[in-house]
């Protein structure tokens, strides 16, 4: 069990993180929290808290294994810094927020001063539940990323994508690609992308295609 106070400020927790799957209560002394997209600082609080200090972990889905270890190592010394008896998970969620922001942007900065180099890439979609707002989506990102795209349709070969752009743009399509909600399984409910095929990825120094919005094609 945990104390009255504790319970208090877990109320309070969770009316902040209130949208769906972004506070889960795993057991009675164990709180999942989704912090950013794909990241959960996941709290284990025993009966004596807030007077002593939460067990944590960090899972970041684009932090490497390293990286999560140290944000974690740097939140239990905040949450040890802080005044037994304070409420503390808000202000280590909050820290963990900032922290990851940071080690995302400097990721990204190094990731496009070494990788620069333009690339196409050609993806097989194995089906589209919810086409508009799965195409739709292709499109935002294909902006986004400020790469080229142009979308096959064909009654033969299925449906292909086909994008130019720097490396890391394409990287970051292909992450978003994966880990985002972009159309609907059987039952209806949002679901990510597990089934597309990469069949060609290289390096390339000239672009072959000429318009950023995606087209249909019989062929």
């Amino acid at each position: 069990m945990i104390s009255p106070e504790a319970e208090e400020e877990l109320v309070v927790v969770e009316s902040v993180y209130c949208v769906g799957g972004e506070f889960h209560k795993l057991d009675q002394k164990t709180y999942k929290i989704r912090f950013a997209d794909q990241s959960f600082v996941t709290f284990q609080l025993d009966q004596d808290y807030p007077q002593t200090n939460p067990d944590l972990s960090v899972s970041a889905e684009l932090l490497t294994r390293n990286q999560n270890q140290i944000l974690a190592e740097e939140l239990r010394e905040f949450a040890a810094s802080l005044d037994d008896g304070d409420q503390k998970l808000l202000a280590v969620l909050d820290l963990a927020k900032e922290k990851y922001n940071n080690l995302v942007i400097d990721c990204e900065k190094e990731f496009k001063h070494v990788d620069s180099q333009n690339e196409i890439i050609i993806v097989k979609i194995d089906h589209m539940r919810n086409a508009g707002n799965y195409v739709k989506t292709l499109e935002d990102w294909t902006e986004q990323f400020s790469l080229t795209g142009l979308l096959l349709i064909s009654k033969d070969e299925g449906i292909v994508l086909v994008l130019e752009g720097e490396k890391h743009g394409i990287s970051r399509f292909v992450q978003n690609w994966k880990t985002v909600n972009i159309d609907i399984d059987s039952r209806g409910k949002p679901c990510k992308e597990k089934m597309i095929q990469i069949l060609y990825r290289k390096e390339t120094q000239h672009f072959l295609l000429n318009s950023l919005s995606a087209n249909k094609f019989s062929c």
